[in-house]
C-alpha cells in the first residue's frame, strides 16, 4: 500500500492510505487469452498437416518419376526391366531413411514382358492421406490408388 502525506483541518499531519491494485493478471484475463490460442490452434493444425501432407506427396511423386527413370537406364543396360528386388535402397522410401517413411515404392514386373507398374505406397502417418497411392507405368501413364480426391487434386498439385 501507499503512504500519501495530507494535511487535516485542524493543521495536524496525518498519513492517509490508498488501495492499490496488486500487479498480475485477473483469471478472466488468462482464461480470455487461452480460448483465444486455443481457437488459433483450431484452425492452424489442420491447416499445417494438410501442408506437410502437400509437401509428402510431392516427395512421392518426384521418387516416381526418379524410379521410372532408373527403370529406363536398366532396361537400356540390361534389355528387360528390373525388378522390386533390384530397385536402388535409395528408391525405396520417400522421404530417404532416417526419417519415417511416408511412402514406398513397389514395382510391379511381370517376368518376361517389357512393361512395370510403380506404385507409391502410403505408410505411417500418411496412411489416410486422401490422395491414396500413386502409379506410373512404363508408357508414362499416371494413376491414383484408393483415392478419394480427383486425380487433378492429386497428380497437378
Amino acid at each position: 500500500m501507499n503512504a500519501v502525506c495530507g494535511t487535516v483541518p485542524d493543521g495536524g499531519a496525518r498519513l492517509a492510505f490508498k488501495p492499490r491494485r496488486p500487479a498480475g493478471f485477473t483469471l478472466l484475463e488468462v482464461m480470455i487469452v487461452v480460448a483465444i490460442g486455443a481457437i488459433l490452434a483450431a484452425i492452424a493444425i489442420p491447416s499445417y498437416v494438410q501442408y506437410l501432407q502437400r509437401g509428402y506427396r510431392s516427395d512421392a511423386k518426384a521418387l516416381v518419376m526418379q524410379a521410372a527413370q532408373w527403370q529406363e537406364l536398366f532396361r537400356g543396360q540390361n534389355q528387360k526391366y528390373a525388378t522390386d528386388a533390384q530397385l536402388p535402397p535409395g528408391l525405396r522410401n520417400s522421404p530417404v531413411p532416417p526419417a519415417a517413411p511416408r511412402y514406398t515404392l513397389k514395382v510391379e514386373n511381370p517376368t518376361g514382358d517389357p512393361t512395370f507398374l510403380i506404385t507409391a505406397i502410403r505408410q505411417g502417418a500418411q496412411a489416410n492421406d486422401e490422395c491414396g497411392d500413386f502409379t506410373l507405368t512404363q508408357t508414362g501413364e499416371r494413376g491414383l490408388v484408393n483415392n478419394t480426391l480427383l486425380f487433378n487434386e492429386c497428380w497437378n498439385r
